[in-house]
């Protein structure tokens, strides 16, 4: 059983930069300008979800244990925990660009289109390399062989069971090498939690497996870093809030209890 808790966070943000605006926001005025609006609302909530996933990363980093390098059940889930957050992270990172690619008629809408050309010139630059680098194009500046690691990356340990071959390969790569003395290095061996039940057992051999699997990144670590801190972090955000303000709804500050 995992005996540490995490704290709750400290929300960025105070109740004062809280605010509303007309649901009509997200409600197209035809079929193809709502189509426009749904692909922003999935842009707001990709956004969310990266964020919760660099949150509940930052909370591991904040109850590391003082023997991380010592095998223990604390370590165990601990670890497990942290490579679960990377699998989510960058399949949540390919599922945008694939929402990219398939969505060119609400990216080429008028609307959209204002939207982009609201942003600072800089952001404009920095949502067409994520374009081009969503929709395959050999002119960017991202590799495509990136791309392709992140689609099988999704589809074999992220959210796809059923392709086995991608974690067996990466169980053998962890663990094969010790296999002649299983005390030569604690930290490469398989472990396991047995119990009656799901809150006292624990598989940390798959966690390894996913973890080696996780290295398959490694030659693109900078292109990785460029491409969420520059060209995602810095656009996704801004064309929400943008496409609001261009659709014509103004921001305002909620009602009170009091107030209503």
């Amino acid at each position: 059983m995992i005996k540490q808790e995490f704290l709750l966070p400290e929300i960025e943000g105070e109740d004062q930069n809280l605010e509303t605006f007309d649901p009509n926001a997200f409600v197209g005025n035809d079929k193809d300008e709502q189509k426009t609006c749904n692909f922003v609302l999935m842009l707001a909530l990709f956004f969310n979800d990266l964020k919760n996933l660099v949150w509940a990363f930052r909370q591991l980093k904040n109850t590391l244990p003082k023997n991380a390098d010592s095998p223990s059940v604390y370590n165990g889930h601990h670890g497990g925990f942290e490579v679960h957050i990377q699998r989510l992270f960058w399949a949540c990172v390919f599922e945008l660009t694939d929402s990219i690619k398939n969505n060119e008629n609400a990216i080429k809408h008028s609307l959209f289109v204002k939207t982009i050309h609201s942003l600072p010139q800089e952001r404009q630059r920095l949502w067409d390399e994520l374009y081009q680098f969503s929709v395959g194009s050999k002119i960017n500046k991202f590799s495509n062989k990136l791309l392709e690691e992140l689609a099988q990356h999704r589809n074999n340990i992220a959210f796809h069971y059923s392709q086995n071959k991608v974690i067996a390969n990466g169980y053998k790569d962890f663990f094969a090498p010790q296999s002649a003395n299983l005390h030569s290095n604690p930290l490469k061996v398989p472990y396991i939690s047995r119990a009656a039940s799901m809150a006292e057992t624990k598989f940390y051999f798959a966690d390894a497996a996913a973890q080696e699997c996780l290295k398959k990144f490694d030659p693109y670590a900078t292109e990785l870093k460029n491409l969420v801190k520059e060209n995602i972090l810095k656009t996704v955000g801004s064309i929400v809030i943008n496409f609001i303000q261009v659709r014509g709804f103004a921001w305002q500050k909620p009602q009170t209890a009091e107030q209503e």
